[in-house]
């Protein structure tokens, strides 16, 4: 098992405490923390699973997207 239960969205919040940020940063965030070495499989599978806890978070309103210079963002909603 890859997180225990609530785990990423735990670490994604923690992530966008501090700013907004990326679906990649979050990423970047999530293996840095979790100490994983991973190949280019292993990053797409970990990729889906961000965005998914991202999807189930907006749809709870937790966090929403914004839409700047450099593409989109995600920050908790205020």
């Amino acid at each position: 098992m890859m997180f225990g239960r609530g785990e990423c969205k735990k670490l994604i919040l923690e992530v966008l405490r501090n700013a907004p940020a990326t679906d990649e940063d979050i990423l970047e965030y999530v293996i840095q923390i979790k100490g994983w070495a991973v190949d280019y499989k292993l990053r797409a599978d970990i990729l889906k699973r961000v965005r998914d806890a991202i999807q189930r978070a907006q749809n709870t309103g937790v966090i929403e997207q914004n839409f700047g210079p450099d593409g989109a963002v995600w920050k908790l909603n205020q």
